[in-house]
């Protein structure tokens, strides 16, 4: 039964994107993040760092999309990461004169592959990553788990996620003691992140130790007998929900890990069909990306809350 309910994970990821609005993103591209208004909170000491980026040094804007993403994934944070990648390797394609953009421009598409809020432009940007890297190989973490590992250990590992969700702590642990398992997890834990959500394979073990529920045994209610006569009640603990209590963006990020552990079932139509809407893959283009992101190269200045074209 565990095995079915980690399938129909997958499918279902596709349908909560769609349902949130969030299944595609335009060509456009996000809107300016905060022009005119402060940073969120939680990036206001990226201020200084941000006015004293320069088109002469493109990896500076890397840099700083990179703190962007370990500090917030805020929507206005997801934005604005986005624009610092994409003006990252814009600037870096001029500076070339469009001959390229070394192995900054393949570490930019992969960042952005994780950054995506679908399949189809995660798989565009890790085809472009592809494209650029100028080693002719993208990065291991990128390629489908089963190529590296057997296809057994990889659905270990993806019930391993399941079973957390779930608050089935004593199964996720009995597949966390196989070393084999462990590593999986820990090696493609940067899919468990979400605009720089840290924990990975750390947050799972701490939760599987933290379940079943201490007060009901994940039974969802609890019995009291007075006067010979039996009395349930929902637990007051989980309240009928055992399981630790996720944000979308954190149940997105461990569908999507488990879709990648258990990859090859997107050979099947309605898999296919859920996950992107049956769209073709688009050509990898590294020169689309700027406008796919909303940055302008010809805007490269932090001021005052968005972009200038003046210093």
């Amino acid at each position: 039964m565990r095995g079915v309910a980690v399938v129909a994970a997958v499918a279902l990821a596709g349908w909560v994107s769609a349902w949130s609005g969030e299944s595609r993103e335009t060509s456009a591209g996000p809107s300016q993040p905060g022009a005119g208004r402060a940073l969120p909170a939680g990036l206001r000491g990226l201020e200084s760092r941000l006015t004293a980026l320069t088109p002469e040094r493109p990896e500076g804007y890397f840099e700083v999309a990179e703190d962007v993403m370990d500090r917030s994934r805020q929507p206005e944070a997801r934005a604005l990461a986005r624009q610092l990648l994409a003006l990252s390797l814009e600037l870096e394609r001029r500076r070339r004169g469009n001959a390229g953009s070394g192995v900054l421009g393949s570490s930019v598409c992969l960042a952005l592959a994780e950054l995506s809020v679908n399949d189809l432009d995660r798989r565009w940007y890790l085809a472009a990553a592809g494209v650029l890297d100028p080693t002719g190989a993208v990065s291991a973490w990128t390629r489908a788990p089963e190529r590296a590992t057997d296809r057994h250990t990889a659905y270990l590992a993806a019930t391993v996620v399941g079973n957390v969700r779930a608050g089935e702590g004593l199964h996720a642990r009995q597949s966390l003691a196989d070393p084999e398992v462990s590593a999986v997890l820990r090696r493609y834990q940067r899919l468990l992140s979400d605009i720089g959500a840290g924990g990975g394979v750390t947050n799972l073990e701490r939760e599987a130790d933290a379940w079943p529920c201490r007060e009901c045994g994940n039974q969802r209610v609890t019995r009291r007998t007075t006067r010979g006569q039996t009395e349930y009640r929902l637990c007051a603990t989980c309240r009928g929900n055992p399981g630790p209590t996720l944000t979308r963006g954190e149940l997105m990020a461990q569908l999507r890990l488990e879709s990648w552990l258990l990859s090859g079932i997107h050979t099947s139509w309605s898999a296919h069909l859920t996950a992107d809407l049956d769209e073709p893959l688009r050509d990898p283009d590294p020169s689309e990306i700027a406008a796919r992101e909303g940055a302008d190269a010809s805007r490269p200045y932090w001021r005052e809350g968005g972009w200038s074209a003046t210093p």
